[in-house]
């Protein structure tokens, strides 16, 4: 499979704009100003924090049941595609 699968927080910034945590790579953080760009973004930190692992280290995708999910963010899923 070339396309990997994980969930993202994304929270409403105070000075504007969206930020993006990653339940399964705590070292992966992102921004941005619109939600679109955000989104951009969310995919290019995804895809530089996966590259830093091996296929065998990689974390197992949590479920949505085991994130829990602060006041005012939102959860979405982030899809990576290993072959682009």
């Amino acid at each position: 499979m070339n396309t990997l699968f994980y969930f993202a927080l994304f929270h409403t910034a105070p000075e504007g704009g969206f930020w993006v945590s990653f339940p399964d790579f705590p070292e992966c953080f992102t921004q941005g100003e619109t939600l679109e760009e955000t989104y951009a973004m969310a995919v290019d930190a995804l895809g530089l924090c996966v590259s830093e692992y091996t296929s065998k280290d990689l974390p197992k995708a949590s479920l949505p049941s085991d994130i829990t999910v602060p006041e005012g963010a939102t959860l979405a899923l982030v899809s990576l595609d290993l072959a682009a």
